[in-house]
């Protein structure tokens, strides 16, 4: 269970961070909208796998029950 709070903090780090970079007032140092795509199917990629992993530990652990 503290494995997946501490993995929702990381996902809202990571929004949070991008949004602040996003909302850089300086406009050169904003992320263009093609890294932000890189960045968003990264991310979705990653947490996907995550997702996979902690779906599977939850059913193993329902297993046992």
């Amino acid at each position: 269970m503290i494995q997946i709070l501490l993995l929702l903090k990381k996902v809202r780090f990571f929004y949070k961070e991008l949004i602040v970079k996003c909302l850089d007032p300086n406009p050169s140092r904003r992320p263009t909208a093609n890294q932000i795509e890189q960045v968003l199917l990264l991310y979705h990629q990653n947490h996907s796998f995550i997702d996979q992993i902690l779906n599977e530990h939850v059913f193993s652990l329902n297993k046992r029950n």
